[in-house]
């Protein structure tokens, strides 16, 4: 069984806010509960993208120590909140 914990960057297809496209995408896991993540079929996510705006659109934050999260560019988290099925990832 995989665990999902939270705070973990995983890579998905991750939906536009149009939810008719997905791109894959590094994304955290946001759902905190570990009982949440096991027993249900989905997973909450909050993308990431390592496009930096300079300033940062509403809404986005850096991601600090990108690199020890396993990420290949420094990144921020996108104000987009996710839930997809498990399997996606």
């Amino acid at each position: 069984m995989t665990h999902y914990n939270s705070r973990r960057y995983r890579l998905g297809e991750i939906p536009f806010t149009n939810l008719q496209t997905t791109k894959q995408r590094p994304a955290v896991i946001i759902s905190k509960l570990q009982l949440y993540n096991e027993n249900k079929p989905d997973i909450i996510l909050m993308a990431i993208t390592s496009r930096i705006r300079t300033p940062l659109a509403i809404g986005e934050a850096i991601v600090e120590n990108w690199e020890e999260a396993g990420l290949v560019k420094p990144s921020v988290f996108k104000p987009l909140i996710a839930s997809i099925e498990k399997n996606t990832l």
